[in-house]
């Protein structure tokens, strides 16, 4: 015997039999001109004992991720043969089994299986996630109950498994997408078309016919839609005292001067009682000594000091700055353009104008005694 093949003993002597089983695939493989340098494994085949491969259903298909290639027992599965390329599958045991051939599977409408290995030792049939993944584009979701196979362009589920046993077994038949038809509410039509009136919800009901109108809701967004500015809170009584707080305001000018000569009328409000004083005047510079008037005949028929009056940003009242700090009355003003803030005696000018005209109205005056009315 010739040194080579003796030390070629003495190194097979050292290897177990599972080393001697690798050894011997890999000279296959060596000497197989047609398999490129391409080696293939699968995972799933080298199940524990606790699931004997015999259980499994010939025809179930197993979703695995560490297998490279989809492999298959059955070749009456396989629509088109091929030789394959390939001699052999490596298992995770450190064996190897050969592979038959190569084919098309049509898995469901869905999904085609291309370049399914047939290995005839095998029990089972393998679904290779990575391979699936490149050649569908799609994505695969684990869940702890099931699985789902999603595409990436479209979203639509184009596959789905079950889990059984720490296995994904993948179902052929197309799962039916759950849907009901529910008819959209009238209030649901008007907020998908931009919270229209009514009256256009039923003109487009009668050209589109499964749109059904019965707009007897009331939208809380409308209003709030058409406000061009938040509401102002309500102007309650906020005083416990008469002349606590007056407001005061000027309105005016009117184009027709009254028999008195009067175009302006200055009006004063109690917040406390709402009780209203009056006077008329020919211009604005006619509202300083007006007030100062009336501060005197509170102060001499009731005994009360005012300690607040509201008014808007006018000159006229600007002007007695000086005069409600000597006197140590509280000037409180409005913001500029901004009258809903001094809307107690605003709302009380619109009061007195409606009566001033239906009072006009009912006696047939002409229009100079507008004045007559105060």
């Amino acid at each position: 015997m010739d040194p080579s093949t003796q030390n070629l003993k003495n190194i097979l002597d050292g290897l177990s039999e599972d080393q001697c089983k690798q050894l011997a695939a890999a000279l296959v493989h060596l000497s197989n001109p047609t398999s490129k340098n391409i080696v293939v494994f699968a995972n799933a085949a080298g199940l524990p004992n606790s699931s004997p491969a015999n259980s499994i259903l010939p025809h179930s298909w197993i979703l695995d991720s560490g297998a490279t290639d989809h492999i298959s027992s059955d070749s009456s599965l396989l629509v088109h043969s091929n030789t394959s390329r390939m001699s052999c599958v490596n298992l995770p045991t450190c064996s190897s089994v050969p592979i038959d051939s190569t084919g098309t599977i049509l898995f469901n409408k869905n999904i085609t299986l291309d370049n399914v290995l047939h290995v005839p030792s095998f029990h089972l049939n393998l679904m290779s996630a990575s391979k699936l993944i490149k050649s569908l584009r799609c994505c695969i979701i684990l869940f702890p109950d099931f699985c789902v196979i999603q595409g990436l362009a479209t979203g639509k589920m184009i596959g789905w498994g079950k889990q059984d046993g720490g296995l994904y077994y993948m179902s052929s038949a197309s799962q039916a997408p759950i849907s009901c038809h529910i008819t959209p509410s009238s209030a649901l039509w008007h907020q998908r078309l931009g919270h229209p009136l009514l009256a256009r919800l039923k003109l487009l009901s009668s050209f589109i016919p499964s749109m059904y109108v019965s707009f007897d809701n009331k939208c809380h967004v409308c209003p709030m839609a058409k406000q061009t500015r938040s509401s102002f809170p309500s102007s309650n009584i906020s005083t416990s005292a008469h002349f606590s707080l007056l407001h005061c305001d000027i309105w005016g000018p009117h184009r027709i001067s009254s028999h008195f000569g009067a175009r302006y009328f200055l009006t004063i409000v109690d917040d406390f009682t709402r009780c209203t004083w009056v006077f008329l005047m020919s211009s604005k510079s006619d509202t300083q000594p007006l007030l100062k008037s009336f501060f005197l005949f509170v102060r001499t028929q009731f005994n009360v000091n005012i300690k607040i009056i509201r008014t808007d940003n006018g000159s006229e009242f600007l002007s007695m700055k000086d005069f409600f700090l000597n006197n140590g009355v509280e000037f409180q003003r409005s913001c500029v353009y901004t009258p809903q803030q001094n809307g107690v005696v605003e709302r009380k000018h619109r009061y007195i104008l409606n009566i001033a005209r239906a009072l006009r109205f009912q006696s047939n005056l002409p229009l100079f005694f507008w004045g007559s009315v105060f």
